[in-house]
């Protein structure tokens, strides 16, 4: 029976099962950290795999709002190309007609005009 005071010695016996005691107490406490070990490399993982899945995400948002904005720019600049070749189609039409009222005016001067003297041999 144990002693009330603990002043007691210890014996090899009692000295043997504190040391069987302490060596499962710290089987335990390894045990206990090896899983939280694993649990935390597994939760760092996972925490890796949604970071990872959320970088992927935000890339293909900005390459959808890059995309978005280079099709707005195109749209613009295809408007603009269009009322430059309108522009230009417009100018050669009025070129056109104005040239061809120059060549009649020609052909009626060139009517009213008398003959051309032969030259002198």
């Amino acid at each position: 029976m144990p002693e009330a005071n603990g002043n007691a010695p210890a014996t090899r016996a009692d000295v043997r099962a504190l040391e069987t005691k302490m060596e499962g107490r710290l089987q335990q406490l390894e045990d206990k950290m090896d899983r939280q070990y694993a649990e935390m490399r597994s939760d760092i993982q996972r925490m890796a795999t949604e970071q990872t899945e959320q970088m992927q995400e935000f890339v293909r948002d900005i390459q959808t709002e890059l995309l978005r904005g280079f099709d707005a720019f195109a749209g613009g600049f295809d408007i603009r190309m269009r009322k430059v070749q309108s522009d230009i189609t417009n100018v050669d039409a009025a070129t056109d007609r104005r040239l061809l009222i120059l060549e009649r005016r020609m052909v009626e001067l060139e009517k009213r005009l008398p003959p051309l003297p032969p030259p002198p041999s």
